[in-house]
């Protein structure tokens, strides 16, 4: 069968997948310091 050749694209646009939030590193929200005991 004689058919027209043409490319096939997809009927949406391809653009890459971006999280709706930023990634921002993990950080703790109270600083991280060595455990000390209080007593000795």
């Amino acid at each position: 069968p004689i058919r027209p050749i043409r490319p096939i694209r997809p009927i949406r646009p391809i653009r890459p997948i971006r999280p709706i939030r930023p990634i921002r590193p993990i950080r703790p929200i109270r600083p991280i310091r060595p455990i000390r005991p209080i007593w000795k």
